[in-house]
C-alpha cells in the first residue's frame, strides 16, 4: 500500500539543488519504534525549529549532547554531498517532538535550508523510557561514526533508573538492552557486560545523574538570550566584562586568572591612566560550565575550580608582600573577580530549561 505523504511535496533540495520528491521514501524499510506506529512521510519546516528548546538537545540519548564537532560534520556533509535520500531521514512524533535525527535537523537549519524530510509516527505513550529507548535504538542503528557509545547507553539507563522506569536489576537491564535497544547488534557480549556492570554500579544511588552537555558556542548563545550578556573573548576588547569558562581541567583557573581576571583589571587601569576623574574598576564577572557527565564529577570540579582560583589570587598578594619585605602578607582589599554562577546543567537538580544561572553554593 502506498504510504501517505503529508505537507509540502516536493521540498526544496539542499544547496539550492533540484527538489527532493518525498516519494523516494515509498520503498525504504520503515524502522520500527517502541510503542510507535508509522503515520506518514513528511518534512520538518526548519524555521520552526528552536535548537535551544529542550526537545532538540539529546538529553540522556547522547552523553555529549549535540556536540559542535558532530553538527559541523553534518554541515560539511550537506555542503559537499547534499541530503542523502538513501538513508532513513529524521524521525518525528505527530506531537511535534523529535525521536531521531536531531543533529541532522540542527545542521540543516544552520546551513540555511528550509525543509528536511522526516518520517512521522504516533506514540501510545509519552514516557521518558519511550523517548530514550527509541533514541538509543535508532542511534545504535546509525553509521559507526555517529552510532551510540557505551556511555550513551549507560547514561540513558541511569536516567530511566532515576525516573523509576527501569529497575537496577541485572535481568531487567539486560532485557532492556536486548529487547528494546537491540544492543547485541552493536556490542559484543564483553561490552554488554561492561555496560550492565557500569549501570548497576552507578545506579546504586538512584541513578539520576545526567548532565546537559552543550558546546561553548551554545552556552554563549544561551547567556545572550537569557541574561543579555555578550561573553568576552580572551582575544577581544573588554566589553561586558563577562567571561565564560569550562571548569574541566585543573589548569583552567590559572588561564582564567591570566586571560580574564588580569586582562580585565589591567585594561581598566590603563584606561584610567590619563583620566582626571577615574572610572570605578569593575571586577570581571565569571560564568562556569562543564562537559563532565555525572553530577558528582561536575560538582567536584566546580568546587575545585573556585578554590584554586581564590588561592591563585591570594598567592599573588603573598608574592608581592614578600618581594617588598612587608612584615605580614597583603590580602585583597577589593574583589578581583566575581563568579556570578554556573549555567544550569544537572538534570533533575537544576532547572535546566530555565533562564537563570545556578549559584556555586547551590550547585
Amino acid at each position: 500500500m502506498k504510504r501517505v505523504i503529508e505537507g509540502v511535496n516536493p521540498i526544496p533540495g539542499f544547496n539550492g539543488s533540484q527538489n527532493i520528491d518525498l516519494n523516494v521514501y515509498q520503498e525504504i524499510d520503515i524502522p520500527t519504534q517502541i510503542d510507535g506506529t508509522f503515520s506518514h512521510i513528511g518534512s520538518i519546516k526548519l524555521d520552526d525549529v528552536d535548537e535551544d528548546d529542550s526537545i532538540w538537545l539529546n538529553d540522556a540519548v547522547r552523553a555529549d549532547g549535540n556536540t559542535l564537532e558532530r553538527i559541523e560534520d553534518f554541515v560539511n556533509n550537506f555542503e559537499v554531498t547534499g541530503f542523502n535520500t538513501k538513508l532513513v531521514p529524521p524521525i518525528m512524533g505527530t506531537d511535534g517532538k523529535p525521536r531521531d535525527g536531531r543533529g541532522r535537523v540542527i545542521a540543516a537549519k544552520r546551513r540555511g535550508e528550509k525543509y528536511i524530510p522526516a518520517l512521522f509516527y504516533t506514540y501510545s505513550n509519552d514516557t521518558e523510557r519511550c523517548r530514550i529507548s527509541n533514541g538509543l535504538k535508532e542511534n545504535l542503528r546509525h553509521d559507526p561514526a555517529y552510532s551510540s557509545t557505551r556511555e550513551d547507553v549507560i547514561g540513558g539507563a541511569l536516567e530511566l533508573i532515576g525516573n523509576k522506569e527501569l529497575e537496577n536489576d541485572e535481568g531487567k537491564i539486560r532485557d532492556w538492552l536486548h529487547h528494546e535497544l537491540n544492543a547485541h547488534r552493536k556490542f559484543n557480549s564483553r561490552n554488554i557486560t561492561i555496560i550492565v556492570d557500569s549501570i548497576k554500579r552507578r545506579g546504586e544511588n538512584g541513578g539520576k545523574e545526567a548532565v546537559r552537555i552543550r558546546s561553548r558556542q551554545d552556552w554563549e548563545r544561551w547567556i545572550k538570550k537569557n541574561l543579555d550578556f555578550k561573553v568576552n573573548s580572551t582575544n577581544g576588547k573588554i566589553g561586558n566584562n563577562v567571561w565564560l569558562t569550562s571548569v574541566d581541567n585543573d589548569t583552567y583557573p590559572f588561564r582564567v586568572y591570566v586571560q580574564s581576571v588580569l586582562k580585565s583589571l589591567i585594561s581598566q587601569l590603563k584606561s584610567n591612566k590619563n583620566k582626571i576623574i577615574k572610572d570605578p574598576i569593575e571586577p570581571p564577572k565569571i560564568i562556569l560550565y562543564t562537559n563532565l557527565k555525572t553530577h558528582r564529577e561536575a560538582r567536584k570540579q566546580i568546587e575545585d575550580f573556585t578554590k584554586i582560583l581564590k588561592q591563585i589570587v591570594n598567592d599573588s598578594y603573598t608574592l608581592v608582600s614578600r618581594d617588598y619585605g612587608f612584615p605580614t602578607d597583603l590580602v585583597p582589599k577589593s574583589k578581583q573577580y566575581v563568579i556570578i554562577g554556573a549555567v544550569p546543567q544537572l538534570i533533575g537538580k537544576h532547572n535546566v530549561d530555565g533562564d537563570e544561572l545556578v549559584s556555586v553554593k547551590d550547585y
